[in-house]
């Protein structure tokens, strides 16, 4: 709770208030009425194991093709010969401010297919990349007989899912990332790994830009799906 003048701003729904300062009720109401209440965390209702799961999160490849001068070319020799017997799925986000809503994407070339999801303005472009991988992650599962790379140029979203910090592995974007992992390991065959490379945006690799494409194709259309935010995703908003 806050004292703006003689305004008492809280944020309902909350068993830890947090105060807000230099803003006003009415600014606020609708910002409050988009973020998530849990009766329990998420945490609470997950296999406890998971949430302290420390997902490993290749970024050398990554880093080789920011220092690459030719990246398209050097990730296509490496998809080729080094990573040729897994199904890749590219993920990614946008938003914009003249967008209508948020979009995530992920594409998978070898399977060609392709899935968006335009989802409500509100939503952080954290948020969208998170949910590109959730989606990545689900389509894995339909065939879980197939090793797979899941690509995602989401530094935020890699740096969440190698953490041990209790307010980050509490996030219900990263239990859900975590628990599909889970999941998908139980029904796969034995020595069938999902793993998620990290790749720097801007490169100009081809699959990367045709998910990138279309996650701003999907941000175009009107929401799909409503999501909650976090309270941590509207804080660029409370500024």
């Amino acid at each position: 709770m806050s004292k703006y003048g003689n305004n008492l701003i809280e944020i309902p729904g909350r068993s830890t208030k947090k105060a807000l300062t230099k803003v006003y009720w009415d600014e606020l109401r609708p910002l409050t009425e988009e973020l998530e209440v849990h009766p329990r965390l998420p945490v609470y209702e997950t296999k406890y194991a998971i949430p302290l799961t420390r997902i490993v999160v290749n970024t050398e490849i990554g880093i080789k093709m920011q220092n690459s001068a030719a990246s398209n070319l050097d990730f296509s020799n490496i998809i080729r010969t080094t990573l040729q017997s897994y199904t890749h799925i590219y993920t990614d986000g946008s938003e914009s401010e003249q967008a209508l809503s948020t979009g995530a994407a992920c594409i998978c070339p070898q399977r060609n297919t392709h899935i968006t999801l335009s989802l409500n303005k509100e939503a952080s472009i954290y948020a969208a990349e998170a949910t590109a991988i959730i989606m990545a992650i689900d389509l894995a599962i339909q065939n879980p007989t197939h090793p797979y790379i899941i690509w995602t140029d989401s530094l935020s979203t890699v740096q969440a899912l190698k953490s041990n910090d209790p307010k980050t592995i509490s996030d219900h974007r990263i239990i859900k990332i975590k628990t599909l992992i889970h999941k998908y390991h139980e029904l796969s065959n034995i020595g069938t790994t999902l793993q998620i490379y990290w790749l720097p945006p801007h490169l100009r690799i081809v699959s990367n830009e045709m998910a990138d494409s279309a996650a701003r194709e999907a941000a175009k259309n009107h929401s799909d799906q409503h999501i909650k935010s976090n309270y941590s995703d509207l804080c660029p908003q409370l500024e």
